[in-house]
């Protein structure tokens, strides 16, 4: 009898000394995959308790410049069991430039069990806009997604035959990659001026107007 309660013992304290190490963040992921400055940004902790009855109390978010934290506390219950928690944050929309986000769970006492980091950028972008009238887009734009080449296709009429269009397409950093004056009708961009896949900018200056597109590149 004495073997076995000393048995149980050890094992109980084996159980609650792994519970006490396996409350940390397995990874963070910021939404949307790349932000812009009309997105309503939020991240996702994907964390892990030793600790069953695991539940978000409370959170604060600090932002101070390009600097963004968070801390999230936690109600922590008394039985080990593995506990995977998923939690979502939100953050709001955020100027552009590039953040460093400062994550870190604690529980309700405010003891900390873990921290991670991570950067991202949010870029600027614009809705489309009508500089001087509000007339329906002349044009078409396929396929967005791109896989090999883009296509623009304007619709000009005899009034505008000879409208000159002007057509730039930008990183998500805000580098030109892409830059072409044309009067024609159909414009196919080769995909290589893409170097990676990713968020793109196309701006179109055409028939007095101004339009700005988001392109994603798979």
């Amino acid at each position: 009898m004495k073997k076995l309660l000393l048995a149980g013992v050890i094992l109980l304290a084996i159980v609650f000394f792994d519970s006490n190490a396996q409350n940390n963040i397995d990874s963070l992921k910021i939404i949307p995959d790349n932000p812009t400055t009309v997105d309503s940004i939020k991240v996702i902790c994907y964390s892990t308790f030793g600790s069953g009855g695991i539940f978000l109390t409370s959170s604060n978010i600090n932002m101070n410049g390009p600097s963004i934290d968070i801390q999230t506390y936690y109600f922590v219950g008394g039985f080990a069991v593995i506990t995977y928690v998923i939690d979502t944050i939100f953050i709001g929309n955020l100027s552009a430039g590039t953040y460093e986000l400062v994550y870190e769970i604690l529980d309700s006492s405010g003891t900390s069990f873990d921290l991670d980091t991570t950067d991202f950028i949010v870029s600027q972008t614009t809705t489309i806009e009508n500089l001087q009238n509000s007339k329906k887009n002349s044009f078409h734009i396929y396929p967005n997604p791109v896989k090999e080449n883009l296509i623009i296709k304007f619709e000009k009429t005899a009034r505008d035959a000879h409208n000159i269009s002007k057509i730039t397409i930008i990183d998500i950093r805000g580098k030109k990659i892409y830059e072409q004056v044309t009067k024609k009708n159909k414009l196919i961009i080769n995909g290589k001026v893409f170097s990676t896949k990713g968020v793109y900018f196309l701006k179109i200056e055409h028939d007095n107007n101004l339009n700005i597109i988001k392109i994603v590149k798979n």
